[in-house]
């Protein structure tokens, strides 16, 4: 979720005025709550805000949490999917505080724009099957029963099972597992394909079927994209697709050399994996992580190999060649999809989301810290990919935490018009997109493009996946 308090100083420093001002606070009270404030200012985590819910019960400070906490939280999540997502965890939680917690945000989430959605739906179908002498700890109860109904449609149950991928049960048994099991047989293979159509998931659950995978398991690193063009605009010789500019106008704030504009004409379908790959993935692959950034991570076991990896965050520290190696093993593993990496072309189409500013928010570089880790606020390291806002295509990163290997090889001279540009047939050098973690805000333009030997490797190079349906020919 993104920084819902947003990261300005002036507004941490405001909430704390309020508690200061509070006449019905001890000191330690006010210490206390001013301490989880300012921890919960940076956090995306909702245990952290329940914390704040504890500490103001019973003051003057309720109305406060309720109107300026709990709203900018629920304001600051990305999506029906992120609401899903942070109610399940809520009540699929151990502690009681955090069920009831979850509670009070379906209630409060009535007054904003989830009010309608199909996520209040589905909870508010569910909690109607808990006995009215019950509480809301019979939520597992009814949750099966809600999954085992005929008469709920499978498309529901899909995206319930999505917003449980990493909940457990009290005794430890994955609620994700628990609950596809329960699936009647009847609408099981919807689900399945359901679930193939939207992530690559279950391509790891085919040798990754264990609790560990499912509690590091992101459910945003496993999602793709999807355009389809063959219903676009007409190109030269009558070929369908979609017509793009790609490169930076000439007066674009950071413009370098090799960024010349040109229309480009997109016919092949593709998904786009909405965030690069994650460290988690590349190590249940390839059996090792070559990343840095793992000093503070934990080990996990894969197989019967422990490794030390950070698993939200981006894999790093991998060659071009590298990848090649792993793109193989996926397209071993996977009889439905071919993987690959993006060309340029479609790297970009997907980072711009339709716009033709130098991100896919607008101009302005200020806004970056809503959108990308860079050097302002990165902490001179890589973050856990999803911790930001997406562009309007859905995808995560495509500005910063890693740069980005693509397909082609690199070329100075820009087309002035092609279909499906896939870069010369020979070079020295790959071409790499979207900036990184240490990068200048210029870096991380749409247009931006750097180069390097396919054999070489850093800190802040990662990728993200193509994939195509085999045998698509559109």
């Amino acid at each position: 979720m993104a920084d819902y308090l947003g990261d300005q100083k002036d507004i941490l420093l405001s909430e704390i005025e309020k508690i200061l001002d509070a006449q019905d606070l001890s000191q330690k009270q006010a210490l206390d709550l001013i301490q989880q404030v300012k921890k919960s200012f940076g956090s995306h985590e909702i245990e952290e805000i329940s914390k704040i819910q504890k500490l103001v019960q019973g003051t003057s400070l309720k109305e406060w949490f309720d109107e300026v906490i709990l709203k900018k939280f629920i304001l600051g999540l990305n999506g029906e999917e992120s609401f899903g997502r942070e109610v399940s965890h809520c009540f699929s939680s151990a502690d009681p505080s955090l069920r009831h917690f979850g509670k009070q945000l379906m209630d409060h989430a009535e007054k904003s724009s989830f009010s309608q959605s199909s996520v209040m739906k589905i909870f508010q179908e569910i909690l109607s099957l808990i006995p009215s002498h019950g509480k809301i700890d019979d939520f597992q109860g009814a949750t099966l029963t809600w999954i085992k109904s005929p008469h709920v449609a499978p498309e529901a149950k899909y995206h319930f099972l999505m917003w449980n991928l990493q909940s457990f049960s009290e005794s430890g048994e994955s609620l994700y597992q628990m609950y596809r099991s329960a699936i009647p047989n009847n609408q099981r293979e919807r689900v399945n394909q359901r679930l193939t159509k939207d992530t690559f998931l279950s391509l790891f659950e085919r040798v990754n079927d264990s609790k560990e995978f499912y509690r590091f398991a992101k459910l945003e690193s496993f999602e793709f994209r999807s355009y389809r063009f063959q219903n676009g605009k007409e190109a030269k010789g009558g070929v369908r697709g979609e017509r793009v500019r790609l490169g930076s106008p000439a007066d674009e704030l950071g413009r370098q050399s090799g960024e010349e504009q040109y229309d480009a004409f997109l016919t092949r379908s593709f998904e786009l994996q909405a965030t690069p790959v994650t460290q988690l993935q590349w190590a249940w692959v390839m059996g090792s992580n070559p990343s840095r950034f793992t000093a503070d991570g934990q080990i996990i076991k894969v197989g019967n190999t422990d490794i030390l990896m950070n698993p939200y965050r981006p894999v790093e520290q991998v060659t071009w060649d590298d990848i090649q190696k792993f793109i193989e093993k996926l397209n071993q593993m996977d009889s439905d999809y071919v993987y690959r990496l993006p060309t340029e072309a479609e790297w970009e189409y997907a980072a711009r989301a339709g716009t033709q500013t130098a991100y896919f928010f607008g101009n302005d570089s200020e806004q970056l810290r809503r959108y990308g880790w860079y050097l302002k606020n990165s902490r001179n390291q890589t973050q856990n990919v999803a911790s930001l806002q997406p562009n309007l295509y859905g995808l995560y990163d495509m500005h910063g935490n890693v740069w980005e290997w693509v397909q082609d090889w690199s070329q100075r001279e820009r087309p002035d018009s092609v279909i499906d540009p896939q870069g010369p047939q020979f070079g020295i050098l790959r071409v790499l997109k979207g900036g990184s973690w240490q990068s200048q805000e210029y870096k991380l333009r749409s247009a931006m493009r750097t180069e390097l030997h396919p054999a070489l490797r850093a800190a802040d190079i990662g990728f993200r996946l193509v994939r195509s349906r085999k045998g698509l020919t559109e």
